[in-house]
């Protein structure tokens, strides 16, 4: 899977541990991934600050898969943030699959009647 990251803070610059977070959590999606052509599934992470939050920081998730665009969003330190906005992808993604299993099963008259 292909990924980018995008720093839209003004006060806030990725330290490496940080970026190794992200890196580490994009990896995890792969095995998830893996049924969907490669060049057809891109994931932009986007961190920015939270507009009147203080010091809060936003990270947002854009996962294009093949008829559908998945997203998630979190708020408040880059940790937890980056962590929450993950599993909620995950989420998605496992969801998203669930569907489109279930499609595929329906189709070829191996649904449930």
């Amino acid at each position: 899977m292909d990924y980018t990251v995008t720093n839209n803070a003004r006060d806030f610059t990725l330290s490496p541990a940080q970026q190794d977070l992200v890196t580490e959590h994009a990896g995890q999606l792969d095995p998830l991934l893996a049924s969907f052509a490669g060049d057809e599934v891109h994931l932009r992470v986007i961190v920015d600050d939270e507009a009147g939050r203080g010091n809060a920081i936003e990270v947002k998730l854009r996962l294009a898969l093949p008829q559908r665009l998945l997203n998630a969003h979190e708020a408040g330190a880059f940790e937890p943030a980056v962590n929450k906005a993950f599993k909620d992808l995950r989420r998605q993604v496992l969801e998203h699959k669930d569907h489109l299993g279930r499609d595929h099963r329906a189709n070829r008259g191996g649904g449930r009647q």
